[in-house]
């Protein structure tokens, strides 16, 4: 394996795709073990290398965007070929997901009863269905970097305004299914109108708060506060609305489509691209709901680990699968060096297997990726852009679960996810590291009516709580005004 020099001057040449955000090992590890084994389904090498790092409990998931550029570009090559390309190579993930929403069942029924030996069962066979199914969502991912290149290309070709431009490929490549946090979304507002039953709603979204750090639980409770809340800001009238207008969203959708198509007069193979980029869109949207209910899961697991063996459940989160398995078996695994774990902790991924660094190996490798973002430019794609330019004060959000967020603020964070969803709806615009014009937070940020810049790269590591800034939302341009 490399030693860290060779590693350290990787980062440094290397062109990185990065996404941040709350995670602990028992919850993230297995994933990025999948990503440079995904070539085993797309029989293309994938990503030939992949790091990690985790400092203070917020995961760093560094790959190189060249790679996974290429990998879309192997697909889409195939797709031309022979129409139904991609759907083939996904054939054999479903019954995957099958089997793990009846493995997620099991554990969320209660796991009390389970002999020890069963539980260590449970576990290897758990982790062994996550691995199989979570290889298919690795490739997936490689749409991001391609979307991002290609955008000024299609402006080009089409000779379109910039706004313009990102408006129609950001609907070309929207998938026409409904998301599941859409779904979740119209099921919330009945649940306000009393059209679904409190059950029913936690039910079927028990897993929607959960992050790579650890399962959040619903308390009637607070979901009695939030639909409050609601009810009290919004009103039934405003309710009822939203729903109409969300459901026609999705409708008037299908039309653009058409009415963009022929309009351009899209050449085959932008007609074949668009379809392909919906496909991946709605494949990343499956893979993104079957992921959180699998990380719920996992860490019920976790949290059953600790309790039988009266292990805090932090070092728990700290440990890999295979020293999770090795002490329920009563064999004896290093607890300190898991516990540092939880401070800084660095993995270097290959096909042939990982590498760990600890203490000031592993900020080396932080330090050293942290000086190669950080510019005197904040800049990145407008995703959404009601208004020219928009001023207001900085909140920067890495874990919704543990920090506050200023209602009407700039909401600023690596990448959103199914729990910012609350955040977003009480921001002034948001801005992301990472995302390309399909991302959740491009397409959410659309359908708020809000500001919306994506792909900054360093905005998270440039940016302060309480800075005031301002967003050209025609250049992508960020300035601090203080």
């Amino acid at each position: 394996m490399p030693r860290l020099t060779i590693i350290l001057k990787k980062i440094k040449q290397t062109k990185w795709w990065v996404e941040e955000g709350p995670g602990s090992c028992f919850l993230f590890d297995y994933i990025m073990k999948t990503f440079t084994q995904a070539e085993k389904i797309i029989r293309y090498p994938t990503l030939r290398e992949m790091i990690t790092v985790t400092k203070d409990n917020i995961n760093l998931e560094i790959t190189p965007y060249d790679e996974k550029r290429d990998n879309f570009f192997y697909i889409y090559k195939h797709e031309l070929k022979q129409t139904g390309y991609f759907k083939n190579l996904l054939k054999n993930w479903a019954p995957l997901r099958r089997a793990l929403l009846k493995l997620n069942q099991i554990i969320i029924n209660g796991l009390h009863h389970y002999s020890t030996h069963q539980l260590t069962s449970l576990l290897k066979k758990f982790t062994q269905t996550s691995f199989s199914a979570v290889i298919y969502g690795a490739f997936i991912e490689c749409v991001d970097p391609f979307s991002e290149e290609e955008l000024p290309k299609f402006q080009a070709r089409y000779r379109l305004q910039n706004q313009t431009a990102q408006n129609y490929f950001a609907s070309l490549a929207t998938p026409t299914r409904r998301s599941f946090l859409t779904q979740e979304k119209i099921d919330f507002l009945k649940l306000c109108l009393g059209e679904i039953t409190a059950g029913r709603y936690c039910r079927n979204y028990y897993w929607i708060n959960t992050n790579y750090r650890e399962s959040m639980d619903f308390s009637r409770q607070l979901l009695r506060q939030k639909i409050k809340r609601e009810l009290s800001n919004t009103g039934r009238s405003k309710i009822k609305t939203a729903i109409k207008k969300t459901i026609q969203a999705e409708n008037n959708l299908i039309s653009q489509k058409r009415k963009i198509i022929t309009k351009l007069r899209l050449t085959s193979a932008d007609k074949t691209l668009f379809k392909l980029l919906a496909l991946f869109g709605q494949s990343i949207d499956i893979r993104k709901e079957s992921m959180l209910r699998q990380t719920y899961s996992r860490d019920k697991l976790a949290q059953e680990i600790s309790r039988r063996l009266s292990l805090d459940i932090n070092i728990v989160r700290a440990m890999r699968d295979e020293e999770a398995i090795k002490i329920l078996k009563g064999g004896k695994i290093d607890l300190e060096k898991i516990r540092s774990r939880n401070k800084i902790y660095a993995v270097y991924y290959t096909p042939r297997g990982e590498t760990e660094f600890y203490g000031q190996a592993a900020l080396a490798i932080y330090n050293t990726w942290l000086k190669t973002i950080k510019s005197a430019q904040i800049k990145g794609i407008v995703a959404s852009a009601p208004v020219k330019k928009l001023a207001g004060k900085v909140s920067v959000v890495m874990d919704v679960n543990r920090e506050n967020f200023q209602s009407g603020t700039i909401l600023v964070t690596s990448m959103t996810r199914p729990e910012f969803m609350p955040l977003m709806r009480r921001a002034k615009a948001v801005i992301t590291d990472e995302g390309g014009v399909t991302c959740h937070a491009a397409i959410i940020s659309r359908e708020l009516g809000i500001p919306c810049i994506i792909g900054t790269k360093n905005a998270t590591q440039m940016l302060k709580n309480g800075d005031k800034i301002e967003l050209d939302l025609q250049s992508g341009i960020i300035k601090i005004i203080r």
